[in-house]
């Protein structure tokens, strides 16, 4: 099987759509301008494996979505993290399948149902863990979009669709080799996004703040060489202390911190900042970011979102599941 395909000025820079149908020999994608694409293979994001070998299905750590044309069949991939599905969508002989809600919906010719109130807690219901969540939703005409997260998806000639777990790494007998797993990953997911054959290269960022997730993830990234790191000066209203700066950490670190005032933020926002944060289904807490977006452009972010829960020494809610306690 082989994969055709063309930029659509509609999509989102990184954003896919694919079509397969039913006993054909070729995918057809439309895609953002930044997807990297070849004849056998469609990827936005990096992960810990080569860059030219495009052996994400098979990566421990993968930062984006794609799919892969083999000989009879085609493999479709999601992150390995818990909060960007792939959506799919059958209709007669064909199969819809995007990283992006709304480009499926375009390109299909769908639309959501005005009348079902549920979207929103349909999507956030992710954190309940994989498995756990949502898994179809409903649109106007009748047929319902699928949510896979956390898994490949091999879909043969015949349109049929079978889960493949992500790789796993071995048990980690003791702390020494858990970061040595990490530390690996973390540089391998580096050098994948920076890789020249790349049409986009992506350049690391840390993140680090008071707390004790994203220092943690920033010692990890200044092994790999980043150098630079985003701060964000105040915590959330429900902490005591609402000084979040992690500037002297980062400093100590080798760092170099740039501060974000989350209220200076919300104030410089446009107007329709909110809109665009809010129609992604997960609540709008990641509005603090706006403020960011001019240093986001083409980077690679480390976040450490998710670490708070993971690395408590009291955790209740660890499990194999990744249940998380919020959608950020």
């Amino acid at each position: 099987m082989e994969i055709t395909r063309r930029i659509d000025p509609r999509l989102a820079a990184l954003a896919w759509c694919a079509v397969v149908s039913q006993q054909g020999a070729t995918i057809e994608a439309c895609v953002g301008e930044r997807v990297e694409c070849t004849d056998h293979h469609i990827v936005e994001g990096a992960w810990s494996g080569a860059f030219g070998s495009a052996d994400f299905d098979a990566a421990p750590t993968f930062t984006g979505t794609g799919c892969i044309a083999r000989a009879d069949h085609v493999v479709v991939c999601t992150p390995t993290h818990t909060l960007a599905p792939v959506y799919s969508l059958r209709k007669a002989d064909r199969l819809w399948l995007s990283n992006s809600l709304i480009a499926l919906l375009l390109l299909a010719d769908e639309r959501l149902a005005v009348d079902y109130p549920h979207y929103d807690s349909d999507v956030m219901s992710i954190v309940f863990g994989a498995g756990a969540h949502v898994p179809r939703i409903p649109v106007a005409s009748g047929l319902a979009i699928a949510l896979h997260y956390f898994e490949n998806i091999r879909i043969g000639r015949d349109l049929r669709m079978q889960r493949q777990p992500k790789s796993q790494p071995p048990p980690f007998d003791r702390f020494a080799a858990y970061d040595d797993f990490i530390t690996g990953q973390v540089a391998a997911v580096i050098r994948n996004a920076a890789d020249p054959q790349r049409g986009t290269r992506y350049a690391p960022l840390a993140t680090v703040s008071s707390g004790y997730d994203s220092p943690a993830c920033a010692v990890w990234a200044r092994r790999a060489g980043v150098s630079e790191a985003v701060t964000i000066t105040e915590a959330r209203g429900d902490f005591e202390d609402t000084d979040d700066s992690g500037k002297a950490i980062g400093e100590c670190l080798g760092l170099k911190v740039i501060e974000l005032s989350r209220q200076a933020s919300r104030r410089a926002a446009r107007d329709d900042a909110e809109l665009e944060v809010l129609c992604t289904g997960y609540g709008g807490d990641d509005i603090i970011w706006i403020g960011a977006e001019p240093l986001l452009a083409g980077r690679l972010l480390l976040t450490g979102y998710h670490g708070d829960k993971i690395w408590d020494c009291d955790a209740a809610s660890v499990s194999t599941n990744i249940k998380r306690g919020d959608p950020s």
